[in-house]
């Protein structure tokens, strides 16, 4: 932000809020305060010029299906997609919430830029073997994905997964 003279030195910086969405099937265990890992612990001169860095820590797992499916915000929509990966039907119902909720956010083009971009890649990641290069808008091209998952399912089952 200094580069590009968003701010100055003088005006000085906005504020930061680390955050950790970690999805793993294990909980979460790890110190929150990665001045909590230091070990063994610093002689006490040095502590002072210790790193302090707190996050707030979104454990997915720590959440039941039915205490997500009552949120209605683009994360839990996210959480939604990432938990229907074993069934095409499952995948286009969370899809379908997703849209929802996008559509009532008073941000809705700047999440729905993020949450399509994150969906590409979580496509990609899971071998979905869908064509994305088309697909710029989770709201607008929702029967394009439609019928990609479509075309997904229908080769995995041919090919007997």
């Amino acid at each position: 932000m200094l580069k590009t003279h968003v701010t100055t030195q003088r005006q000085g910086l906005p504020p930061v809020l680390p955050i950790v969405l970690y999805n793993g099937s294990d909980r979460w265990t790890v110190q929150q305060d990665i001045y909590g890992m230091v070990q063994p612990e610093p002689p006490a001169f040095f502590r002072v010029y210790q790193p302090h860095l707190r996050y707030y820590l979104i454990d997915e797992g720590r959440y039941t299906a039915e205490e997500l499916g009552r949120r209605q915000t683009p994360l839990n929509g996210v959480f939604g997609i990432e938990n229907a990966v074993g069934s095409r039907a499952a995948l286009q119902r969370a899809v379908d919430r997703i849209v929802a909720i996008i559509q009532n956010d008073p941000h809705k083009e700047r999440t729905d830029a993020i949450i399509t971009r994150w969906l590409k890649r979580h496509l990609q990641w899971l071998g979905a073997g869908v064509n994305l290069e088309q697909f710029n808008s989770l709201v607008e091209d929702r029967d394009m994905l439609a019928e990609n998952l479509e075309n997904w399912a229908k080769k995995e089952r041919q090919e007997g997964r």
